[in-house]
């Protein structure tokens, strides 16, 4: 009798530990979610309120005053603020090309080429992603004064695009060792050249690992400061992050503009990633599957 009751109660106790651990992964993905949200409901809930109650101690969780006044004052009052997103829009732009298509050709290199010292090669390579950005910014600012891009648009695109290059690389890498050879040996044997298989077969191959590498690129740049406020000045260059800077002034913090300016500005990065989230993991797995 108590062999059968502890036979029948050991399927209920597994079925217990499944649900509990099952229970515990939502609740620990849900805390997860709402402690990654919060900063950004408080941001938004802020920009809704008056200067008045933003100044209020203790602060007040949902405004009793609706306002869109700090998103006018922010945006549209501010002269220099649609410049910022265009800059920004533009160095994005710009970065994405010039770095996907110098990180797509080595990565081809470094995927279908044998040569002595390719993987020392690619581990310097990708070392440099580990220097902080704090330790090279007085080399980079002093290099840019002596060539004349200081407070241009173009140092941020080569800065950034010497930055990312190497991660791409990587991601890009996998991609291609994962197409066939056999496709290319067609394309020569159709009278193809190298460059031109690589253009014909392999580079449209690579369409999954390219839009992983634009979110990816758009990201960081999109929310870049240090190298921004390092290495322009002026407000005509000037990019959005260190636009949002200048709602710290000398006479206190403009809290409802600075988070107004703050949500607008991560309104581009959330639909990039809306449309182009299912290509972005499946780039990455892909990659590191592949790789």
């Amino acid at each position: 009798m108590t062999t059968t009751h502890t036979a029948t109660t050991r399927p209920h106790a597994r079925r217990a530990r499944r649900y509990l651990s099952h229970a515990g992964k939502v609740l620990f993905a849900v805390f997860a979610v709402v402690f990654a949200l919060s900063p950004i409901l408080w941001a938004l809930l802020t920009s809704l309120k008056t200067p008045a109650e933003v100044a209020e101690y203790p602060p007040t969780l949902l405004p009793r005053t609706w306002t869109f006044d700090n998103y006018i004052g922010a945006v549209f009052e501010n002269a220099h603020f649609l410049g910022y997103l265009w800059n920004t829009t533009l160095i994005v732009a710009l970065v994405t090309v010039l770095s996907l298509v110098v990180s797509a050709h080595a990565a081809y290199a470094v995927a279908r080429f044998s040569f002595r010292g390719r993987d020392a090669l690619m581990l310097m390579v990708f070392s440099t992603i580990m220097i902080p950005g704090v330790a090279i910014i007085i080399p980079l600012y002093m290099l840019s004064v002596k060539v004349g891009l200081y407070d241009t648009i173009w140092v941020l695109i080569l800065v950034y695009g010497a930055w990312l290059t190497p991660t791409l690389v990587w991601l890009l890498r996998g991609f291609v060792a994962g197409i066939p050879v056999d496709l290319e040996e067609a394309a020569w044997i159709d009278g193809c050249t190298r460059i031109g298989a690589f253009y014909r077969i392999v580079f449209p191959l690579l369409r999954s690992g390219l839009l992983a590498g634009i979110v990816l690129v758009f990201a960081n740049v999109w929310n870049e400061f240090l190298l921004g406020y390092s290495l322009v000045q002026s407000d005509e260059v000037r990019i959005i992050q260190v636009g949002i800077y200048s709602n710290l002034t000398d006479v206190g913090v403009e809290w409802g503009r600075l988070t107004a300016a703050a949500i607008v500005a991560i309104l581009p990065i959330l639909v990039a990633y809306a449309f182009l989230q299912k290509a972005f993991i499946q780039g990455l797995s892909a990659g590191a599957v592949k790789g």
